[in-house]
């Protein structure tokens, strides 16, 4: 969780150190009891800080609590899940790396290579195209996913492209 944002130099309000603290008070809540017993006296602290009007000290303590619990919980990841779909459930755990089988970008890189394959199967030349969905994989698999997204969506428009098939020289 973030706090609020303020200029550089800007004292805190009391406005945001309160809404800080309600939203970290939450987070600890949620805590496995070893966490929750090693915060609350810390939250308890922000309080009498917020209490005494020192809005400095309770931030403090409250950034503390949050990066601590950041460190327990790791880093999220945003993951693209679909709406609407009829019996889907995600494999894995909510918030951690999704897994290849799982993961959009991948199924959609798998996509464009089935496309190119049928395309293939049309007689239409899709070498170009194949090459670029293999470059879109390598990408994924070190990590870049945004030259990934951008490898696949220039190998699917290659494919889209209204391109005829040569004529059949049995019919």
């Amino acid at each position: 969780m973030t706090p609020f944002r303020r200029p550089s130099g800007a004292s805190p309000q009391r406005e945001d150190v309160e809404g800080f603290l309600e939203g970290v008070s939450y987070r600890v809540a949620q805590q496995p009891a070893d966490v929750r017993g090693e915060l609350v006296p810390e939250i308890a602290r922000a309080v009498a800080a917020l209490r005494d009007s020192d809005l400095t000290t309770a931030e403090t303590i409250l950034l503390a609590a949050d990066r601590r619990m950041d460190e327990v919980e790791g880093e999220r990841e945003l993951a693209e899940f679909p709406r609407g779909l009829v019996d889907y459930v995600p494999i894995g755990d909510r918030g951690r790396p999704t897994p290849n089988d799982d993961d959009p970008l991948a199924n959609r890189i798998r996509l464009v290579g089935r496309l190119l394959d049928v395309r293939r199967s049309q007689g239409r030349d899709v070498d170009a195209a194949t090459e670029t969905i293999r470059s879109a994989e390598a990408a994924l698999a070190r990590g870049d996913r945004g030259a990934a997204r951008s490898l696949c969506d220039r190998a699917h428009a290659t494919a889209e492209a209204d391109t005829p098939a040569p004529p059949d020289p049995e019919g």
